[in-house]
């Protein structure tokens, strides 16, 4: 079944790639552990912007919405979180955030009182909000300041929005603890001890319903609802990233240490909670592939790992 093919593979740089993120028109934004952001054309795919604005590699990339400009949103391991406006030849920084340690995650909320969070090292979870600007005079205020944080006294390895007001957060001690946070009444509404998680990009929610988060030799299924708990058998040690693969939310993807891409059937049984079953597979790498992205609208799929390439794949349907 041949649904996946090699559109190109494009040499970033010569350090690892930890994370990729597909903006709103398009643009391919690469954020690698030599610190660098590299901004590429959706189209010719040839590298027209490079930001290197933090001291230490790239964690997680976000676009905000909410914001009345062309932005990007970093994470990196120098406790950091830079908010950059950018064009086709430029950019520059609108506002630095801060944590102690090392940002793991920044998401942005879609379904939630607060506009953004990120996760750290420090043991905190940060929310924020956006006031935007009105003229250019005032960008030199801070247009996004923290709300409020939660503070687990425990890394927050990674986090995911599951439903309205809901953040998952995953914590690094007892083999990694799930919490769901209740944002709007700021409470601890569940814990889930055990959860095996390699990847801070290995989580995902499957039909709104689901959450799958990819770990050593297992894949866990939580139900974010009656938050009941299935573990699947696998024969990936580790699993550094997972994602829906199409509009339909018919299939996932995880990728391993072994630059293995697995293309998965979701199928719901009879007790309600999901089941696994291979359909595809794809070895583009000789070693970890740590993020894979999907993007519906192009129908692109995109991997990167050590080997400081990407790999793009058209999704044939």
């Amino acid at each position: 079944m041949n649904k996946f093919e090699l559109k190109c593979r494009i040499k970033v740089n010569i350090d690892s790639i930890l994370c990729i993120l597909i903006l709103n028109d398009g643009t391919i934004a690469i954020g690698s552990n030599d610190s660098s952001i590299k901004l590429f054309n959706s189209k010719k795919y040839h590298n027209f912007l490079t930001i290197k604005e933090h001291k230490k590699g790239i964690t997680s990339l976000a676009q905000s919405n909410k914001l009345k400009f062309k932005n990007i949103i970093s994470a990196s391991k120098d406790s950091r979180i830079i908010i950059f406006e950018f064009s086709e030849t430029s950019y520059k920084i609108i506002q630095i955030l801060n944590h102690n340690k090392k940002v793991n995650k920044i998401l942005e909320l879609k379904n939630n009182i607060y506009n953004f969070s990120t996760c750290s090292d420090d043991g905190i979870l940060n929310l924020y909000n956006i006031n935007n600007y009105k003229n250019e005079k005032e960008k030199e205020n801070k247009i996004i300041k923290n709300e409020f944080n939660f503070n687990f006294n425990d890394i927050v390895f990674t986090m995911i929005e599951t439903k309205n007001n809901e953040i998952a957060v995953i914590l690094s001690s007892n083999y990694h603890c799930l919490k769901f946070i209740d944002t709007e009444n700021k409470i601890i509404k569940k814990s889930i001890q055990q959860i095996s998680i390699i990847g801070n990009n290995s989580i995902c929610l499957f039909n709104n319903k689901y959450l799958i988060i990819g770990g050593s030799y297992m894949i866990t299924i939580i139900d974010i609802f009656n938050y009941s708990k299935e573990i699947i058998d696998i024969n990936s040690w580790k699993i550094y990233s997972i994602n829906n693969i199409n509009e339909e939310k018919k299939y996932i993807s995880y990728c391993d240490d072994e630059g293995n891409i697995f293309f998965n059937e979701i199928i719901i049984n009879e007790t309600g909670l999901s089941l696994i079953e291979k359909f595809h597979y794809i070895n583009c790498y000789s070693t970890a592939i740590f993020t894979i992205i999907y993007d519906n609208k192009s129908k692109i799929f995109i991997s990167g790992g050590i080997e400081s390439d990407i790999n793009i794949f058209n999704v044939i349907n």
